[in-house]
C-alpha cells in the first residue's frame, strides 16, 4: 500500500512539474500557431497537436480538437527551449517540424497540404487555362476572422478590362488582357477584390507575359478602405505563386 501511494505521489508531482514548465513565462513567451490550407488558404482544424520539448521528454503537450479556435489558432505558452511539433489534420499530410522558443512569442502558419489538392490547381488544368493574349489570375478568396471560403467577392482589374466573383468555395478566375501600350500598364496589372463588409484588397505592379498565370490566395478582413500589396512576381514556364 505504501508503494501504491508512493507511485500516485510520483505521478502527481511529474504531472505538477509538467503543468508549472508550460505555463511559467506564459504571457512573454509561446507560440502562436495557425494552421491553414497550403492551396487555398483556408482554415485546418486539426483533430491531434503534438508539442515536446527536445530536451525533456517528460515535457509533452497533446492540443486536441476541442482545443483549436474556430479560426484555426491556439496560443500555447512555452518556457524557452526547442521543441518538436506535430499536428495531424483530416485530408492532409501530416506535418513534423521543430521550433526554437527566446523569451518571445513565434507566430507560426503551418501550411497544410491536403492529400487531394483542387482539381484547377493541377498543372494540366492551368495548362488549358493559357491565352496567347491574356494573363491567367486564379486563386481564394477567405474571410480573415474564420479562415472561411467568401463567395460573391467582386474580382476586377483597376481598368475594368476584366471582371469575375468568387464562388461558393471563394475560387475566382480572372481572365486578364495583356496591356497593348505603357499607358494601360499601372491599371491592368492591378487586381482589386472587394465585397460589402470588408475592407478592399489590392494586388499590383505585378509581371504580365503571354501564356503567362498567376495564383493568389487573399484574406479579406472586417473594416473599410483599400489594402495595397505590391507584388514582385518571377516570371516562370508554367506558374507563379503569388502567397501575400
Amino acid at each position: 500500500m505504501t508503494r501504491f501511494f508512493s507511485y500516485v505521489l510520483s505521478l502527481l508531482f511529474i504531472a505538477l512539474l509538467v503543468t508549472s514548465s508550460f505555463a511559467q513565462q506564459g504571457s512573454n513567451s509561446g507560440f502562436n500557431f495557425r494552421f491553414v490550407d497550403e492551396v487555398t488558404g483556408a482554415r485546418v482544424l486539426p483533430y491531434e497537436v503534438i508539442v515536446k520539448e527536445r530536451n525533456n521528454r517528460n515535457l509533452q503537450y497533446k492540443i486536441d480538437a476541442g482545443k483549436i479556435a474556430a479560426n484555426g489558432t491556439v496560443f500555447l505558452p512555452m518556457t524557452n527551449g526547442v521543441y518538436d511539433v506535430t499536428v495531424s489534420a483530416v485530408g492532409y499530410k501530416r506535418v513534423a517540424t521543430y521550433f526554437e522558443v527566446k523569451d518571445k512569442k513565434i507566430n507560426v502558419n503551418f501550411k497544410m497540404e491536403p492529400q487531394s489538392p483542387p482539381a484547377e490547381v493541377s498543372v494540366d488544368y492551368l495548362r488549358s487555362l493559357r491565352k496567347a493574349d491574356a494573363m491567367i489570375i486564379t486563386g481564394y478568396v477567405m474571410a480573415d476572422e474564420l479562415g472561411l471560403p467568401l463567395d460573391s467577392v467582386l474580382v476586377y482589374s483597376a481598368d475594368k478590362a476584366a471582371r469575375t466573383v468568387t464562388d461558393k468555395r471563394g475560387y475566382f478566375k480572372l481572365v486578364l488582357p495583356l496591356p497593348v501600350s505603357e499607358a494601360q500598364v499601372e491599371a491592368r496589372n492591378r487586381v482589386l477584390f472587394t465585397r460589402y463588409g470588408y475592407t478592399t484588397e489590392a494586388r499590383q505592379r505585378f509581371d504580365m507575359w503571354p501564356n503567362g498565370d498567376a495564383m493568389l490566395k487573399i484574406r479579406l478582413k472586417r473594416g473599410i478602405g483599400v489594402h495595397t500589396v505590391d507584388i514582385v512576381n518571377k516570371r516562370e514556364p508554367m506558374r507563379s505563386v503569388l502567397d501575400k
